[in-house]
């Protein structure tokens, strides 16, 4: 029974060794392969973040081409109306320009016809007032005409109160 105590235990060793060894094995495998799984896993990872950011990189610049594209269009119509504006501008300054000439000789030869009127109407107030001035003096005169005409028939009229070939 002594040997018991030496051949039990190292009976239950070895058979505690062995299936140790194989869970040993087992479980190192499972660990590979876990970790070659992860190792793929994060590759695989790795590869679809990089397409990821290459197709985002790819959209990003696609994006940026028709912003461009779209502000340079943008640009040239706004430069082609800036343009068409200013010729308008300029057609229209011109016209105006050309009409504001004819106005000029037009309102030119207006003053120069209402300074002629001017000078004619001073000319015929002037001359108003000469034919005013030669009325009163006829009229003066004939009022003066008339009260000599009187002063003379009253003398005539005195001598002829006082003249004895003509009394009674």
């Amino acid at each position: 029974m002594k040997s018991l105590y030496i051949i039990l235990p190292v009976l239950l060793l070895g058979a505690f060794g062995y299936l140790y060894y194989q869970d040993y094995e087992i479980s190192s495998r499972k660990e590979r392969e876990a970790a070659e799984a992860k190792v793929l896993a994060d590759a695989q990872a790795q590869k679809e973040k990089e397409e990821t950011e290459r197709r985002s990189r790819e959209e990003t610049a696609k994006k940026l081409a028709e912003r461009e594209a779209e502000d340079k269009a943008k640009e040239l119509a706004r430069i082609a109306k800036w343009e068409a504006e200013t010729a308008t501008i300029a057609a229209d300054t011109a016209k105006h320009a050309a009409k504001v000439a004819t106005v000029k000789k037009e309102l030119s030869t207006l003053e120069a016809d209402l300074s002629e009127l001017r000078k004619e109407t001073e000319e015929l107030v002037r001359e108003n007032f000469a034919l005013a001035k030669q009325n009163e003096e006829h009229a003066i005169a004939r009022r003066n005409a008339e009260f000599e005409a009187q002063r003379i028939i009253a003398q005539i009229a005195a001598r002829a109160a006082v003249s004895p070939a003509i009394q009674p």
